[in-house]
Parts: structure tokens; sequence; C-alpha cells
């Protein structure tokens, strides 16, 4: 790899990292305000109406679903629009496929492609997700809505930031997602690192979610027992904390992929002026 591909790929890298971080930082209030807001300003109320309630009572009393329905459509409206659009526009740019001013009809139409194979990728999933959830135990009558709506907030806090392949099958797309990138060259780098960040946003957010999710066995009749607030808050913390440590991987990496570029440059230079040396000397 030259080194002016090199640091192309660089000043590309960087503008990523900050396009990703501001993206995420404005995505992150926007979940923040939703969650402090609405959610804990109805656990506050009901904390005060239910002060006598038995605990199981409490927890078997599902969170307001005129409450619950805008935190999930504003985090999916939030997250899934506008970052998916500006993150397709970067891989489109940084793959060498199109330039960010040369829009034609071509490009539209492969962004239209992808925009397609992301929603149906997110909605195969959230299927997937749902059908798992009833398996566990979610009642598939009672409260469906409350399910449907918790599903679809976990299925964005983990798979929103992720840009499919079109060529890509959900089986590919998913696997890359799990294990990682294919091919962590330098040709490749910023995608793969792309991918390394969604992964750590994914596993951040299963992890953290899973011990919430066991709230449920507990007879502490806390508000945050009610469904299906222990998968929204622990979906959301867990997001916030992937943001968090992806952000710092990309950081790590860029400054990595740095210092590789200028050993290489100071190695050929270095080699460069022993072959010189000689020259001087005869």
């Amino acid at each position: 790899m030259g080194s002016k591909t090199s640091f192309n790929t660089l000043d590309r890298c960087r503008s990523m990292l900050l396009l990703r971080g501001v993206t995420v930082f404005l995505n992150s209030i926007v979940l923040i305000r939703m969650i402090q807001e609405d959610a804990f300003t109805v656990f506050r109320n009901d904390q005060m109406k239910m002060e006598r309630w038995d605990p199981s009572e409490i927890i078997a009393t599902p969170f307001p679903i005129e409450v619950l329905r805008p935190i999930v459509f504003t985090a999916c409206r939030s997250i899934m629009t506008p970052t998916e659009i500006i993150l397709t526009l970067l891989l489109f740019t940084y793959q060498g496929r199109y330039s960010l001013t040369d829009l034609h009809s071509k490009t539209f139409h492969s962004m239209l492609k992808f925009a397609i194979h992301y929603i149906v990728l997110m909605f195969l999933l959230t299927v997937v997700l749902l059908s798992m959830a009833v398996l566990c135990g979610a009642s598939p009558f009672e409260t469906l809505h409350h399910t449907v709506l918790a599903i679809m907030y976990l299925t964005t806090m983990m798979f929103g930031y992720m840009q499919p392949n079109i060529q890509d099958s959900l089986n590919v797309t998913v696997k890359r997602l799990l294990l990682g990138p294919d091919d962590h060259s330098e040709l490749n780098f910023i995608e793969s690192l792309s991918m390394e960040m969604n992964s750590i946003i994914f596993y951040s957010t299963v992890l953290v979610t899973i011990p919430f999710g066991i709230l449920n066995v507990l007879d502490a009749g806390m508000q945050l027992q009610r469904w299906p607030m222990p998968l929204i808050i622990g979906s959301f913390t867990g997001h916030m904390l992937g943001i968090v440590l992806s952000m710092l991987l990309g950081i790590y990496r860029y400054h990595s992929f740095r210092r590789n570029i200028r050993k290489r440059e100071d190695s050929m230079l270095e080699s460069g002026n022993r072959l010189v040396s000689p020259n001087k000397q005869i």
C-alpha cells in the first residue's frame, strides 16, 4: 500500500470518526432526553401512586403504552434515519465507489437499494428477536404491543449503526457483526474498523441487557421491573456504554494506524539514506 494511499486512508478515517462521533453524540442526547424526561417522570409519579401496592401488583402492571410508544419511535427514527444516510454516504465514498460531490443517478439507485436492504434486514432481525422473546416467556397476548415495541427498541440499540453490504445475505451480515470483519488489510481499514465499532455496540447492548432482564425474577416491586422497562433501560444503558467503547476503539485504531505509517515512512527514509551514503563515498 503506497504512502499516498495510506495518508488518504488516514484522512478519511479521521473524517469518519469525527462525523460518526458527532452523529452518535446527537443521537445520544435524544435517547437520554426521552428516557430521563418521559420514562423516569412516569417512574416518579407512579411510585407515589403505588406506594401501598403489593410488589407483585406493581410488577404485573405494564408501563404505560402511550409513554412507551414515543420513546421507541423517537429512538428508531433518531438512530436509523439520519445515521444511516450519513454513514452510507461515507461508506460509499471510502470504498472508492462514488464521490460526495458526484451524486448521479447510479449513486441514488445504489443508496436506495442499500436503504431497502437495511430496512428488510432490521425487520427480519426484529421478527427473530420477537420470536425469541416469546419463547423465553414473554406473553404473546396480554402485553404483545409492549413486547413488540420493546423488541423494536432493542433491535435498534443492537443493530442501528450497522451498514450491511448490498450483496451479502442476512447470515453473512450477522456473521460479520458477531465475528468481526473478514479482511483486516489496510485497503479495507475503514470498513473493517466500522464493523468492529458496530460489533462493540452490539455486544455491549446484549451483555448489559441480560442482567436487566433478570430483574423480573425479583419481587422487589421496583418501577424498573414493570414490563418492558427492563429491556428498554438495559438496552439503552448497554448502547450508551457501547458507543463510548466503540469511539475509544476507533481513536486507538486511528493512532495505531498513523504510528505504523510513520514507522514505515521512517524505515523507507532510512533505507534510502543507506543507499545514498555509499554513492557519496565513491
